[in-house]
């Protein structure tokens, strides 16, 4: 499929695999269209439904590469994160990362956010390079969030880590810089 401008309320009727990304004050997790459990999140290690162990390294401020805990073979690279409108968060898969070459051409994903607040914004996960889109994200609940799989691509480890760490970043993209701070009393205006 290629980059087509869908509505939040045309999610729910893409064709493709239906996941649910929830989130609790410890731990996150990602559940089939029958409630099966497929992943879970709780400090630096996912667990997928197969029993398969990946660890979340960060590596540089903005970077995190995802490893499988059993052979170290890197899955993917999460780099930088969307905030006060900007979508600046990009996803490498092992290969191009290697070199540690973090430029734009050696962009795997980009994560373009359309709409004007939470409540109808979706975003997507975009191969630049041919314009697929791969994934659809759309936040049903404070804590809840519905993805898409393109029908064309398999349910794989890689896209289960990539939909694990990638999805905050449709909230993210709304808060305004330094607002989080603010809320929290760290900075006194």
């Amino acid at each position: 499929m290629t980059q087509d401008i869908i509505e939040w309320d045309q999610i729910a009727s893409l064709p493709g695999v239906h996941l649910r990304r929830t989130r609790s004050l410890t731990s996150s997790g990602i559940t089939g269209s029958s409630s099966e459990v497929l992943l879970t999140h709780r400090g630096n290690t996912m667990t997928l439904a197969d029993g398969q162990v990946l660890r979340v390294d960060k590596r540089w401020p903005d970077r995190w590469q995802v490893v499988n805990s059993g052979t170290g073979d890197p899955v993917v690279w999460i780099c930088s994160r969307h905030y006060d409108r900007k979508a600046r968060g990009y996803v490498i898969f092992p290969g191009h990362a290697d070199s540690q070459d973090f430029r734009e051409r050696n962009r795997d994903l980009m994560f373009p956010v359309k709409g004007s607040q939470r409540g109808n914004a979706v975003m997507t996960a975009l191969v630049p390079a041919s314009e697929t889109t791969v994934l659809w994200f759309r936040r049903l609940a404070m804590r809840e969030h519905e993805v898409v799989v393109n029908p064309e691509w398999e349910l794989t480890p890689r896209i289960l880590s990539i939909i694990e760490l990638t999805t905050a970043w449709l909230s993210g993209f709304f808060d305004a810089a330094g607002a989080n701070a603010r809320r929290r009393g760290a900075v006194r205006l």
